[in-house]
C-alpha cells in the first residue's frame, strides 16, 4: 500500500511541477512575442499561461 502511495504521490508531483514550467514558459513566451511577433500571439500565450496555472492551483 506505501509503494501505491508513493507512486501516487510521484505522478501527483510531476504534474504538478510540469503544470508549472509550463505555464512560466507560457508567460515568458508572451513577453518574447509581443516584442519581436504578432500581438495575436502573445494574447494566446498569455490565455494558455493563465490557462496552466488555473489547472496548477486545481491540481494543488
Amino acid at each position: 500500500m506505501d509503494k501505491l502511495r508513493m507512486e501516487h504521490y510521484r505522478i501527483y508531483m510531476t504534474i504538478f511541477w510540469l503544470t508549472a514550467l509550463i505555464g512560466i514558459s507560457c508567460f515568458v513566451t508572451t513577453i518574447v512575442a509581443a516584442f519581436f511577433f504578432k500581438f495575436m500571439i502573445a494574447i494566446v500565450t498569455l490565455l494558455l499561461g493563465f490557462i496552466f496555472f488555473l489547472a496548477n492551483i486545481i491540481i494543488s
